[in-house]
């Protein structure tokens, strides 16, 4: 009660207002009521009257680090690779409605915009939960509840990864499975993608700050560990057949050695 919102209406109007009731749950759905300065038509939108960067040690409070965070990263990642040699192409495909159903992610799949040949990273800023702490670097994520991802783009991220522990170009980096919901890696692993991701922890999900409506927070370091990552990523990145036989490779010496080891 009494946060300040703004809503924005189909023709790019804002409108002030603030709210003027507390939560109230209906079934699985949270309502409260606003009181605007002037009339909202619907299909407009709104966000609440959160600073939009407000920096207190290594962490970032904003109206909404998800997924603003990945898309600071990408072009990070852009802008670096201006000068920076690279052996093979890097594309950044930005999509819109992922809480909707991944609708911008389906309609780069359906319409052909996003090559079979990609190998996809999909990022995300995702609440934090065990095996995804904030403070400890980015996170490689494996899998969500629905489905694992792709272990050959996975052992890729995996092999930059240790390529940039060991000359210092990172620090930290943590592996998990998203314990709850889906994300858009799902989608394209399901439509035959080579696919695996990558997420940064969040705090405040959604605003979700328990009894209150809070900043979204991230720590400044583990996103500047992503950058760090997506940079090795660039600078490692194989053609699908050239992953295809560094992986079996990886795999078949791991297996000869267990073998070996076992009964020689």
């Amino acid at each position: 009660r009494g946060l300040p919102v703004t809503v924005v209406t189909p023709d790019d109007e804002e409108v002030g207002g603030k709210a003027v009731s507390n939560f109230t749950k209906r079934g699985k759905r949270q309502y409260f009521s606003l009181k605007m300065d002037a009339p909202v038509p619907p299909g407009s939108f709104g966000y609440w009257g959160f600073p939009g960067y407000e920096k207190k040690g290594h962490v970032v409070h904003t109206k909404g680090a998800d997924n603003l965070g990945s898309c600071a990263a990408l072009l990070a990642l852009l802008d670096d690779l201006r000068p920076a040699k690279v052996r093979r192409p890097v594309a950044c495909l930005f999509t819109r409605a992922e809480e909707e159903g991944f609708q911008g992610a389906q309609a780069a799949v359906m319409s052909g915009l996003l090559s079979r040949k990609s190998l996809v990273v999909v990022l995300e800023t995702s609440k934090e939960f065990p095996g995804g702490k904030m403070g400890l670097g980015p996170v490689i994520r494996v899998a969500d509840r629905a489905l694992s991802f792709d272990p050959r783009v996975t052992f890729w991220i995996e092999r930059a990864v240790r390529k940039g522990l060991a000359a210092k170009r990172l620090k930290k980096v943590q592996r998990a499975v998203m314990g709850g919901g889906m994300c858009e890696a799902g989608l394209y692993t399901l439509m035959g993608y080579r696919c695996s991701a990558l997420a940064i922890p969040l705090g405040n999900y959604h605003n979700d700050g328990g009894k209150r409506v809070l900043p979204e927070f991230i720590d400044l370091r583990d996103w500047q560990g992503l950058v760090a990552l997506l940079q090795e990523l660039a600078r490692t990145l194989l053609t699908p057949e050239g992953l295809e036989r560094a992986w079996k490779k990886k795999l078949a010496a791991r297996f000869e050695r267990g073998y070996m080891e076992r009964w020689s």
